[in-house]
């Protein structure tokens, strides 16, 4: 049996039945559940056991938004193979950059997320977020953004929460509020596989980096269904601007796992995903 079968089975037997303090075991690690009644979310959850990115779970573009600057997003950049989606970003013509996206299909409003994942060494903005968009304002939560290939980032991890009210035309860096903050640790290398865990409930934010919290906040303005992206970006004025030898690289995930949360009274869990693929999308720190 290989490791991902195993993999399979032991969730199959675990999720079921987590209760409050159950661990989720998975190979040598090991992320404590936050308390509560959970049901394992199979359409925003993906093992990439295919030949190809599975299009009823996932989004490679949006018809609405064609990448950010220097940057297009192209959907023949996010492929599958070995067990793991490969999200690459390679050099196009006149100094822009084809990047990918992966966008799961279904919205989510808050649950616990699950993410095995290994970047690349390269200045490429390589993210794992949730993004909502009203005609009422714009919510972000940015659960990691490295790049690793930028000096002084090798052992950075990035995280932030953006917040717009008003109508989303008018949104800009001055107008719109941001909270910030970086974890760096010596032991942490985003180039090798790590476990990325995030919670979302109506209370409270909480990051972890292979069982190890990291970051904690109240949830004071993240209520919206919300959808579960990641990509590649340029971007010149945070990362820089990849060299030609580091060109294609890629952001590689082996898993996607997701749990919705059933004890919110308000009816919490996943919504249709009717803003998943439409509005304005802004992604990463400005």
């Amino acid at each position: 049996m290989s490791g991902k079968q195993k993999v399979r089975v032991l969730l199959r037997a675990v999720v079921p039945s987590m209760a409050a303090g159950a661990l989720v075991c998975v190979g040598a690690a090991a992320l404590a559940q936050p308390p509560g009644n959970w049901r394992f979310l199979p359409e925003l959850s993906d093992e990439f056991s295919g030949a190809t990115v599975d299009t009823a779970l996932w989004l490679t573009f949006l018809p609405h938004y064609a990448g950010r600057p220097p940057g297009v997003i192209d959907p023949a950049r996010v492929t599958v193979a070995n067990g793991m989606v490969r999200l690459e970003t390679t050099a196009r013509d006149k100094g822009r950059f084809a990047t990918p996206l992966l966008r799961a299909r279904q919205e989510v409003r808050y649950g616990y997320f699950e993410v095995v994942a290994r970047l690349a060494p390269c200045r490429v903005n390589q993210a794992f977020w949730f993004y909502a968009w009203r005609p009422e304002g714009t919510r972000e939560i940015d659960v990691f953004e490295m790049g690793p290939g930028t000096p002084g980032e090798a052992h950075r991890l990035h995280s932030n929460l953006h917040v717009y009210d008003g109508d989303p035309a008018n949104e800009n860096d001055s107008n719109r509020r941001s909270y910030p903050q970086v974890w760096s640790a010596p032991d942490f290398d985003p180039t090798e596989e790590n476990r990325y865990g995030f919670l979302w409930s109506p209370t409270e934010l909480v990051w972890w980096v292979n069982g190890r919290e990291i970051r904690r906040e109240p949830n004071r303005h993240f209520h919206w269904p919300m959808a579960l992206t990641f990509t590649g970006e340029v971007h010149p004025r945070w990362f820089g601007v990849p060299t030609p030898q580091e060109l294609p690289c890629a952001m590689t995930i082996d898993s996607v796992r997701s749990w919705q949360w059933l004890d919110a009274a308000d009816g919490a869990g996943a919504q249709p995903a009717r803003d998943a693929g439409r509005g304005r999308l802004r992604g990463g720190v400005e």
